[in-house]
């Protein structure tokens, strides 16, 4: 059976290397799932779990949005933040969240700080329902 070659890149490391069946990568057009033979595809990734399912194992992670560069035996993810689902911290994304709920409420449409506490927004909903999980 073909493999991917899947890597797993932040700015800080190298976090994965490995031979993978698929990966499901969150791209903001929705989740997309990457299998040998994939078309080659350039594409953003939206806060959300990232899966790599190698033949005994599934491992996961929650990417802070990036890029990813596929081609068709490989996967590059270029992470601006991983971390495995051990190292999600709900509590402190709890209070970012409401945080940035609270500084929305009653801004005005067009405010400059808008786009960004709506993004802060949209990660800590995702983290937090990846923790769920």
């Amino acid at each position: 059976m073909a493999k991917l070659h899947v890597e797993l890149v932040t700015p800080e490391r190298v976090l994965l290397s490995t031979q993978a069946q698929e990966a499901i990568v969150p791209a903001h057009s929705g989740l997309l799932g990457v299998r040998p033979g994939h078309t080659p595809l350039y594409a953003a990734l939206k806060p959300g779990p990232l899966e790599i399912k190698c033949e005994d194992k599934t491992l996961r992670y929650f990417v802070r949005g990036g890029f990813v560069e596929i081609g068709p035996s490989q996967v590059r993810i270029l992470a601006d933040e991983a971390m495995e689902p051990a190292a999600l911290n709900p509590q402190a994304a709890q209070q970012r969240l409401a945080k940035a709920q609270e500084k929305l409420k009653g801004m005005p449409l067009g405010n400059p700080e808008q786009p960004g506490l709506l993004a802060v927004v949209e990660e800590e909903l995702a983290l937090l329902a990846m923790a769920a999980h």
